[in-house]
């Protein structure tokens, strides 16, 4: 029985049982349990129970067909598709008809079982679809429909008449084999396959067989067993007793393969279709039953097992079955069933230490019989039994709980546990980790439990320890501190008292700070040093210095330009440039300055500014300043556009508002300490420059030119030269600020900010100190005011002075000197015009330095600030050398300066008119050259051609003349349609243009001709001279002439191809030898006379001959002249034939091999042979004789005549042709009485 394979499952050996229109696999194995176990990877399980599978090509599915069911029997439908044909099953029982022999074909025809022809497998069908499910094995009317298993077709159909058991083929061996158990979960436990298949109604059962009613080889035990051929009973097979009182013979669950099974019955033994049906007792119990002890030693028992019957031995030991304790009882003989019995039932437990004990119990198997007994076997039993609590103690404990200072926690403590029966187990710390969380004072306790393996618990043990673990000491003091000078008293303590505050500590264990206070250093310069220290526990001091320092101020020092002259001419925008540079650069160092500043201003509120501008003051000294001597400017011309006089006090480091009177969101919420309207308004910058200014004079003396002691100028440019502090026009601080935004100085160098938040009333966040620098003051030496002398000349002498409000600098000055020198004055100077008059034809280059050295006799000098048109020469070009005609170039110079000085004068510039210019050519029909000239005249003719051209006048002329240089004679063939022709063109710089045209002709020489006739064909097999004649007149038909003296010619000396056929190919030239030789080019043409080629010359011998042996010689003659006539050719030229080695055959036997060449007049030659004509020899003659014979005596002459007779009948002979045997003489039988006869 052959295998099929499914890769997915553990392999399979089974058969099929055709049934409907498909395949129905009666394997119960495919329910939904083990479905949802080994679906494949590739299929779709539904719920554990329909299976969808998709397949790459019709092939696999038409392979897998018989797994397309789903096998919980009862009725379900299967629809698919077979190589694009929809196949429809259907496993209801209306639909229980068998198949017509189409249907069946159809899937007969199918490579069920994998891929080629060879099937696997066996069909078992009911007379081709006549009616009828399965088929019966023991009907021996019906036709078995079956796969052989040889590979051929695959198909065979046989009409047995005598059954499906002939030519080996039995019905009865069809049936499932398979290699695992398998079980029906419908029914439950493990029944039998033909249960589960008869739970379907759609199948028939397989086996039916006769029996009478009998009591089975052990009466009671079972129903009839099922054996195999080897008497083993199947494991779980049972024999079902149906209505009819027939009995099925289930297939077996387990096993190998199987094709025989044996019914122990009462009934005489019968074979019906492969089965054996025995009599009774066919398995007597004939060997002792074996005990088997799987489990010798199981595993120990729970400790202190239980024991209702208070006799030592453990429950589930005294009430376990011997199958319970793994003991069993088998028989090698079918129909026995030993039993395994206990043998040592009074065993008692025993113990070595009171702990541990132990049981043997022994068992024996014995027959149903009860009269055969097996070797025993034992299972060892074990159990602890411990009441005892264990004991716990602290190993080594400490001194004390309390372990002081400490550089790291104390080990945990380590306990040890004291147990009645051992083994000792692990015992369980926990601890709570805990600390009073101050860094200093640790607290831990651990407590220990234990209980032993019986469930006995330790009384727990708790151990508390306490100690001093501070982190160490870490003092964090602020770094040593430098301030600047020029702050105030109260800058300097608040700053040192912050310093102060800076200084913290971690660490320690009940740790104090121990810091002394000084006062703070003078604000005019000192330092001083502090030491801190940190106390504490388990640590020594830990100690910090840090110096607190103050500098002195710098005394002033002046920084002041030297004197300084500038030349006069400057616009007086330059000159107030330079003088505002020159103060600029007025600069000192050192000092300390105390005052008031601005320090913010609001100009363009988001809602309007009436009523909500305002300026922000700030006090850098060290005093309050009463302001009532102060006032405020702003505009844009100058600061006096709107002035507010001041009132009240400023305190040293504190701010003074100006402004309002309305305070709201949109102006910051300023608090004012002056309520002021400025008016008109503040100027909110735009195109140019607007400032405020801070005067410390009052209102009312402010003018235009006075210098503020502080300013904010913003946005830009500042062309109303609005004064910064130092009195000069100062470069805008800051850009416009927009409205709701706010101007805001950031530090004292006087760099402000636009503020998107305005902050009055605070300072916060800017670095003003109270230091801005000392103060310098400019004062007027002599009369005059504070400005920048006249651009034409004058001086200034300032004095600079700069001090400042602090005790601990003084008050320093410097004079200087600023100069603008006097004009000078101014003249100017033109050529003379008769110096620059040019002839005609001047070069260019000539008119250009000319021009050149005329414009630069024009000159300007002196004057202040002086301008003039002497720039307009540059425009002015210099003239054509081709002249200027009556309009000289004229040019008129003007000077003026800004002191009101002014001159002019005129120039000309002539250049002379250039002459005219023209051209001329030779006469084209002069020069016509007739045809077939040698190229000497050709050359002489065109040389007096070219010499004809000329070209005269004109300024700096130009022409193509030299390009007849590169113009050749042509050649004496002739020029054709396109004789040689020159334009010559000429023209001036002037502008002047002129050209004329000449041509010269040569004649062309007459052209050439040529005649040729057609390729020729001639025949094969013609004579030499017969081909010769006709190749010449063939050639007679070239010609050809024209041109100065053409003539024609063979390249070569062609020759007639060979009569035996071939080709010859002519080249015919016409060339002209005239004085124009060169001028045509030659004519050829190419042909071809061929000679047609005789057909291939081919011999042909007949077949060979054999001649049986015995034929006359008269009839060899005849057949071997017949068979030399057969010898024959085709084609060639005139063929002539020889036959070699022919030799005549004789009628006795022989052998004739016949070559056969022929050759013709082209040299073809061929062979053929050799052939064979054989005579074959007759057989060689034979005879027999029979050996002497004596007779005994004592015979009758009958006997001896009929002993001779028989003697006689033994000769024999023959071979030859036709030979027969004879006796020399008639041979005559001896007498009874004696004698002998020789044949």
């Amino acid at each position: 029985m052959k295998k099929i394979s499914w890769n997915s499952l553990d392999t399979k050996n089974f058969h099929f049982l055709l049934k409907g229109v498909t395949l129905t696999l009666l394997l119960i194995f495919f329910n939904n349990n083990l479905v949802s176990q080994h679906c494949p990877l590739d299929w779709s399980c539904d719920n554990q129970k329909n299976i969808t599978i998709e397949f790459a090509s019709n092939a696999d599915a038409v392979a897998a067909l018989p797994l397309l069911m789903d096998f919980t029997f009862g009725g379900i439908t299967w629809t698919g598709s077979v190589n694009g044909t929809d196949i429809e099953y259907d496993d209801s029982p209306e639909a229980a008809d068998c198949p017509t022999a189409q249907e069946i074909s159809q899937l007969l025809n199918m490579t069920f079982f994998g891929s080629g022809s060879t099937c696997d497998g066996c069909f078992i069908v009911d007379d081709l679809g006549k009616g009828g499910m399965l088929c019966d094995p023991l009907d021996t009317t019906i036709d078995c429909a079956f796969i052989n298993e040889d590979g051929d077709n695959c198909l065979e159909i046989m009409d047995l008449t005598n059954g499906c058991g002939n030519n080996g083929y039995k019905c009865a061996d069809l049936f499932f084999h398979l290699e695992s158990l398998l079980t029906c979960p419908a029914i439950g436990g493990s029944p039998s396959l033909l249960q589960c298949v008869m739970d379907d109604p759609m199948i028939m059962p397989i086996l039916t067989f006769e029996i009478t009613q009998g009591s089975g080889c052990n009466a009671g035990a079972n129903s009839p067993n099922v054996y195999n051929a080897d008497c083993e009973i199947q494991i779980g097979s049972t024999v079902i007793i149906q209505p009819d009182g027939d009995i099925e013979a289930e297939l077996p669950l387990t096993g190998s393969e199987f094709i025989k099974y044996t019914v122990c019955t009462s009934s005489n033994n019968l074979s019906i279709s492969g089965l054996v049906i025995t009599a009774d007792g066919c398995c007597p119990c004939e060997d002792p039953p074996m005990i088997n002890c799987s489990n010798p030693n199981p595993p120990e028992l729970v400790c202190n097992p239980t024991d209702a019957n208070n006799d030592g031995i453990p429950d589930e030991i005294a009430d376990a079955s011997p199958a319970a304790n793994g003991v069993t009882a088998t028989s090698p003989n079918m129909g026995c069933a030993p039993n395994a019995v206990h043998v040592n039932p009074a065993a008692i437990p025993t113990t070595t230490d009171g702990c541990t004990y132990t049981l043997v119990r022994t068992y024996k198997a014995v027959n149903d019989c009860g009269d055969l007994m097996s070797d025993e076997c034992s299972v060892t039993y074990t159990w602890k039994m411990d009441n005892t609590k264990p004991v716990i103690t602290q190993n080594n404990p400490p001194p004390s709980t309390d372990f002081g200072c400490v550089d790291a926690p104390p080990p945990a403590p380590t306990f040890s546990v004291t147990e009645t029966c051992g083994p000792i187990g692990s015992i369980k710390v926990e601890t709570d980790d805990s600390q009073n969380g101050d860094g200093c004072n640790y607290t831990q306790t651990w407590t220990a439990t234990y209980v032993d393996e019986c469930g006995n618990e330790a009384m727990p043990v708790e151990v508390t320890y306490t100690w001093k673990m501070p982190e160490p000491v870490s003092l964090t003091c602020p770094p040593s501190i430098t301030l600047e000078a020029c702050n105030s008293q109260a800058e300097v303590d608040a700053a040192y008292l912050q310093w102060l505050h800076q200084v913290s500590f971690t660490g320690g264990c009940n740790a104090n700070l121990s810091v002394p206070y000084p006062s703070a250093p003078n604000y005019c310069g000192g330092e001083i040093t502090i030491t801190w220290a940190v106390i504490s526990d388990c640590e020594d001091d830990v100690t910090c210095s840090r110096t607190f320092k103050v500098l002195s101020p710098d005394p002033i020092v002046l920084h002041c330009p030297m004197d300084k002259t500038i030349s006069s001419c400057l616009s007086q925008d330059d000159v107030k440039m330079e003088f505002k540079d020159w103060m600029d650069s007025f600069k000192s160092t050192g000092g300390c300055e105390g005052g008031v500043i601005i320090s913010e201003v609001l100009y363009d509120a988001t809602s309007g500014d009436n009523g909500l501008e305002w300026v922000e003051l700030f006090n850098t000294g060290t005093q309050p300043v009463d302001l009532s001597g102060y006032s405020l400017g702003n505009g844009g011309v100058n600061y006096t556009y709107s002035k507010v006089q001041l009132n009240g006090t400023i305190a040293p480091g504190a701010t003074f508002v100006v402004g309002g009177p309305t305070s709201n969101a949109s102006n910051g919420n300023p608090t004012y300490d002056q309520v002021a309207n400025f008016s008109p308004d503040f100027q909110n910058g735009g195109t140019e420059s607007d400032g405020v200014a801070l005067f410390d004079i009052v209102a009312t003396s402010v003018h235009g030119a006075t210098i503020p002691i502080d300013a904010v100028i913003y946005d830009s440019p500042n062309s109303n030269n609005l004064l910064d502090r130092y009195g000069l026009f100062g470069t805008p601080h800051v850009g416009d600020a927009g409205p709701g935004s706010s101007v805001e100085r950031t530090n004292n160098s006087g760099n402000w900010i636009i503020q998107s938040t305005p902050t009055p009333n605070s300072i916060s966040g800017t670095s003003i100190t109270g230091n801005i620098g000392p103060k310098g003051t400019f004062t007027v030496v002599g009369d005059g005011p504070l400005e920048a002398p006249d651009k034409c000349g004058g001086s200034i002498t300032v004095k600079w002075t700069v001090n400042d409000q602090s005790d601990c600098t003084e008050e320093k000055s410097c004079t200087k000197t600023f100069k603008v020198t006097d004009v000078p004055l101014l003249a100017i100077s033109c050529p003379k015009s008769d110096d620059f008059v040019l002839p005609a034809c001047s070069t260019q280059g000539e008119i250009v330095e000319a021009f050149k050295k005329w414009k630069d006799l024009f000159k300007v000098e002196g004057g202040c600030g002086t301008t003039s048109n002497i720039g307009e020469l540059d425009a002015l070009q210099p003239p054509s050398f081709c002249g200027t005609g009556n309009n000289p170039i004229s040019f008129t110079l003007k000077a003026s300066d800004q002191c009101d000085q002014s001159a002019e004068c005129t120039a000309t510039f002539t250049v002379k008119n250039a002459p005219i210019l023209s051209v001329s050519c030779p006469k084209s029909e002069d020069f016509v050259v007739p045809p077939c000239n040698n190229q000497g005249v050709v050359n002489e003719a065109f040389a007096k051609w070219k010499a004809a051209f000329k070209v005269v006048g004109g300024c700096g002329t130009s022409s193509n003349i030299k390009d007849l240089d590169n113009i050749y004679p042509p050649n004496n063939c002739g020029t054709g349609d396109t004789p040689v022709s020159f334009t010559l063109k000429a023209k001036d710089d002037c502008g002047q243009v002129v050209e004329c045209t000449s041509t010269f002709t040569v004649k062309d020489a007459p052209e050439i001709t040529i005649s040729c006739p057609d390729d020729f064909t001639m025949g094969s097999c013609n004579t030499e001279e017969a081909v010769e004649e006709a190749f010449k007149a063939w050639l007679d038909k070239f010609d050809g002439g024209g041109g100065c003296d053409a003539k024609g010619y063979f390249k070569g000396d062609p020759k007639a191809p060979s009569p035996c056929g071939g080709s010859t190919t002519v080249t015919w030239v016409v060339a002209d030898e005239g004085p124009s030789a060169d001028c045509t080019e030659d004519l050829s043409c190419t042909k071809t006379f061929y000679v047609k080629k005789p057909d291939e010359l081919i011999a042909s011998c007949p077949p060979n001959v054999t001649i049986p042996a015995c034929q006359s010689q008269e009839y060899i003659d005849i057949a071997f002249k017949e068979w030399l006539d057969k010898f024959q050719y085709v084609g060639g030229c005139n063929p002539k034939e020889t036959l070699f080695d022919v030799v005549q055959p004789k009628a006795c036997g022989s052998s004739t091999d016949v070559e056969y060449l022929v050759e013709d007049d082209c040299g073809q030659i061929s062979v053929c042979g050799a052939a064979s004509f054989r005579v074959l020899e007759p057989e060689e003659l034979y005879i027999s004789c029979p050996e002497n014979v004596i007779l005994t005596e004592c015979l009758s002459q009958e006997e001896v005549d009929d002993a001779f007779d028989k003697w006689l009948s033994k000769f024999d002979g023959g071979g030859g042709c036709g030979a027969q045997g004879y006796f020399a003489s008639t041979p005559i039988s001896p007498d009874f009485c004696g004698g002998t006869t020789t044949v």
